[in-house]
């Protein structure tokens, strides 16, 4: 490759405007109707970028490797490569080409940053973590950074590490909506209503009417028990989007929560219209089927449920719990049984399974059971309340009094 004319750059910039503020066409016009460029890689590099960003990927993958077989050290053209082959779900490949990248320039805050998110997509969250804590020791100001690594505390439930992590990126953008909102999430976590409200209030500054906001400060509203304020918010949601299936469960936990069953109930119920697979919604109006003994109705939600996710032991449990309700034990016995093979430590199904042995007199299998769960889980002592009750309607005095 050669070097181009003054004008032949000239008209590269002129590509690069067009390309920054959306222009894809007109960037791509440019290069490939100057002839020069097609020796020139920062314009390659575009044009694979343009290529890449309008589905194209082959035709960028090409690109990117003629810049590389002119110029081994290219690094944008191995980053641009990391970014595609991420994209195209070849890790491997994506793998190598940051690393090389990283070898060509080994400061690039980007390009850690980069891997990072390639490894939190495969699931490896500890390596995910080292290259992002690395991106910021080369650029605290690396701002997206702050939001990944925050949402992988989150993740781990370390919540105060989350919202060290977030404030810190507020300290050099404190207009951030999704540093902002994000803080109000981590503030939810650990109970601290007013934090979130007041992140989540100034997220909106930024950025009015985000859906995602106003629900979870209509929520935060719910638990400081500012109701109206909390209904308003989740109905200027609805308002602007009828459908929004998060904000019609909302608004029936929101009347939930003031005892308003009926119509909590058609909320959860038009949530569940618009998508049946929806399981906060179904396990929501569960509880309001459980508290009018209305067992029949729950069941069938249920089962409709199961079919959507066959593999959720939450909704398996829920089914045998239901089914216990109807006196339907030896159902629900087989359904605790198969969800304990797939998960022996599940606590919900083991206190569930004695509370099952419990109703149809079977002591000593019910007392194996909650031996099991003390082994478990040694320090939750609702278990020997259960075996108490359990001596005491057996007539079992003594047994009860050794507890």
């Amino acid at each position: 490759m050669t070097k181009v004319s003054t004008a032949a750059v000239d008209v590269y910039k002129r590509a690069a405007d067009a390309y920054l503020i959306g222009n894809l066409k007109n960037a791509e016009q440019l290069i490939t109707e100057t002839e020069e460029l097609d020796t020139y890689p920062p314009a390659l590099l575009m044009l694979g970028n343009v290529y890449q960003r309008t589905g194209q990927e082959k035709r960028a993958e090409d690109l990117y490797l003629y810049v590389l077989d002119f110029y081994p050290d290219n690094m944008e053209a191995c980053n641009n490569l990391g970014i595609l082959y991420k994209k195209t779900g070849q890790p491997d490949k994506s793998i190598e080409y940051f690393e090389r990248a990283l070898s060509l320039d080994p400061n690039r805050a980007d390009i850690y940053y980069n891997l990072g998110n390639l490894y939190k997509s495969i699931g490896n969250i500890d390596k995910a973590e080292e290259l992002y804590v690395k991106t910021l020791e080369i650029d605290p100001e690396y701002i997206p950074v702050y939001n990944n690594l925050g949402t992988i505390y989150e993740g781990n439930k370390e919540y105060k590490k989350a919202v060290e992590i977030y404030s810190r990126g507020l300290n050099y953008d404190s207009k951030n909506p999704l540093l902002r909102y994000n803080l109000g999430l981590a503030y939810m976590e650990e109970n601290a209503w007013d934090s979130a409200k007041k992140e989540f209030e100034i997220s909106l500054k930024s950025r009015p009417g985000w859906t995602p906001v106003l629900n979870n400060l209509g929520i935060t509203y719910q638990h400081l028990q500012k109701f109206d304020k909390a209904s308003q918010t989740f109905h200027t949601v609805l308002k602007k989007e009828p459908e929004n299936i998060i904000a019609l469960n909302n608004m029936g936990a929101l009347l939930y929560a003031q005892g308003q069953y009926e119509n909590a109930s058609d909320f959860y119920k038009k949530a569940i219209d618009i998508d049946p697979s929806y399981k906060k919604a179904v396990f929501n109006l569960q509880e309001i089927h459980k508290k009018a003994a209305a067992y029949e109705e729950s069941l069938k939600e249920l089962n409709k449920l199961a079919t959507r996710h066959p593999n959720d032991k939450d909704i398996h449990f829920r089914i045998s719990e239901t089914l216990i309700g109807l006196g339907r034990l030896e159902e629900a016995e087989k359904n605790l049984k198969h969800l304990l093979q797939r998960d022996p430590k599940n606590l919900k199904g083991l206190k569930s399974l004695a509370e099952l042995y419990a109703r149809s007199n079977r002591v000593e299998q019910a007392e194996s059971v909650l031996k099991k769960i003390s082994l478990i889980e040694p320090y939750d002592y609702s278990f020997l309340m259960t075996m108490a009750r359990i001596y005491f309607e057996t007539y079992r005095y003594e047994n009860s009094e050794n507890l």
